[in-house]
């Protein structure tokens, strides 16, 4: 039976040791997260079966005795980190098991990883589902998927390493229901007027992206070695400042004739970066894009509605209109101040969902398409970004 032993520090706290053998002699080992001699007996027993299954050339590990926010963060250093969705993976992680560096966790994230059971996890998720997100909106199916997908490859990762040994607790929880997501495009006659209203900082981004259907890390990851206009192709290598892509893969991309001169204009920009920000290093990945290109809609005209706001002290009373006919407030009688919007369109939908649906309007061949998407499946090209609008289905239908 393995040995262990309280000590109490000079903050008062109980903490609970064991003895462990490295070489010839015997070390002190903190129990993290045990609080009782009961959890402490328990957890030397679980590190002595390890060891004899080492003794034995079984499979074995180190087990995790840290909180399973700890567990995320070492997963996050080791993987994530380094995937070109290193930024949503470790917000995901963040918000929904904790953050070490500034000493924050969830009730899930503060529990010791070795403890926590499948119905831990089936709990916390289907708790997602009544609650809301930081922008005040309902958890979606996808968005808790994409949360269940973090959680067990958290596991994974950890079993990958030696720190987990047994099976994933994720393994037995049931993915969420998902709603077919909807996507709005630019149509083929809002493109090039919204290019010209394109701020010149942003227009060598929009014209990469709506003519070679390029991601915004992949385009803010540009490189002048990586525009070749004698053989026509810009090569995708990066992802904002990591060395991959999304598809994990370096590509070639054909370059569309009508991007050539935003291309040449930007060359001439100086250091190695295409597309460098005014300081000459490369733009944040946390730029607010769908702003950007919902602004130059409204430039262009494309107004969708207007929202009406009072801007007497204390008052805040908003609303949305159709038009920017006069209105007062109905409660403190003050002229509503109207502001024009665009659609809802995203950076994603307007550039990369556009290329690929006007694509296969046009009459290019999925397998092409598939090819300047940079897609392995041809349903996901098919499936996700061809987005038909009436006018074409109606042409299609007659």
């Amino acid at each position: 039976m393995a040995t262990v032993y309280s000590r109490t520090w000079k903050s008062g706290k109980v903490r609970w040791y064991t003895k462990i053998k490295l070489a010839l002699e015997w070390k002190p080992l903190l129990l993290r997260g045990v609080k009782t001699e009961a959890q402490a007996k328990k957890l030397a027993l679980e590190l002595e079966k390890e060891r004899e299954r080492a003794c034995l050339g079984l499979e074995t590990g180190t087990p995790f005795l840290g909180t399973f926010a700890e567990l995320c963060a070492f997963a996050f250093e080791v993987h994530f980190r380094k995937q070109a969705s290193a930024q949503s993976d470790g917000s995901r992680l963040r918000t929904h098991a904790g953050d070490v560096e500034k000493g924050t966790a969830t009730k899930l994230g503060a529990t010791p990883a070795r403890r926590l059971k499948s119905s831990d996890f089936t709990s916390y998720l289907e708790a997602l589902t009544e609650t809301t997100t930081v922008r005040g909106e309902p958890y979606s199916g996808t968005s808790i998927n994409r949360i269940r997908a973090n959680f067990r490859a958290v596991f994974e990762i950890a079993r990958a390493h030696g720190h987990w040994i047994g099976p994933n607790p994720l393994a037995a929880t049931k993915a969420q229901p998902e709603l077919e997501a909807s996507h709005d495009i630019l149509k083929a006659e809002e493109i090039d007027p919204t290019l010209e209203a394109m701020d010149p900082y942003w227009r060598g981004c929009f014209a990469v992206g709506i003519f070679a259907a390029l991601r915004k890390g992949e385009i803010f990851g540009l490189m002048k070695d990586d525009v070749d206009l004698d053989r026509r192709v810009l090569k995708v290598r990066r992802s904002h400042g990591r060395q991959t892509t999304k598809g994990g893969r370096h590509e070639e991309v054909p370059v569309h004739e009508a991007l050539v001169p935003f291309l040449e204009e930007w060359l001439d920009s100086p250091g190695p970066l295409l597309f460098p920000a005014t300081n000459g290093k490369r733009r944040h990945e946390k730029t607010d894009m769908p702003r950007i290109l919902q602004a130059a809609m409204v430039r262009a005209g494309f107004i969708d509605h207007y929202e009406l706001k009072c801007r007497r002290r204390g008052c805040g009373y908003g609303t949305t209109a159709p038009s920017d006919a006069k209105a007062d407030c109905p409660e403190c009688g003050f002229r509503l101040w109207p502001t024009p919007r665009a659609r809802k369109v995203t950076w994603h939908e307007g550039t990369r969902h556009s290329s690929g649906s006007h694509m296969l309007m046009n009459g290019a061949s999925i397998a092409s398409v598939q090819k300047i998407l940079r897609h392995k499946d041809p349903k996901l090209t098919l499936n996700t970004y061809g987005h038909l609008t009436e006018g074409f289905m109606g042409e299609e239908v007659n």
